[in-house]
């Protein structure tokens, strides 16, 4: 379905509203206990970065059955079909 003329009003308003003013939990979608935690352990600044890494999409993460595949060997088969992957 498509958005309603209302909806679309809405999600204008949201654009040309002033973000700078908004605090850094808004900023970053965080519940102010969590965002003073995050400060409180790591300070302003690693808060901050770790908050923006918070918004970002996972990446694969894959566990091994080491019975059936070394963890090395399934590397191996991977990098032959993902051309961006990490050990």
């Amino acid at each position: 379905r498509s958005l309603n003329k209302e909806e679309i009003e809405w999600a204008k308003s949201l654009k040309s509203k002033d973000t700078d003013k908004y605090t850094w939990p808004e900023k970053l979608s965080l519940p102010d206990w969590l965002w003073d935690l995050l400060v409180e352990q790591y300070g302003i600044d690693e808060a901050i970065i770790l908050g923006r890494s918070f918004l970002e999409p996972a990446k694969l993460d894959i566990r091994v059955n080491t019975v059936k595949i070394s963890r090395d060997e399934l590397i191996k088969l991977l990098a032959k079909e993902v051309t961006d992957i990490e050990a």
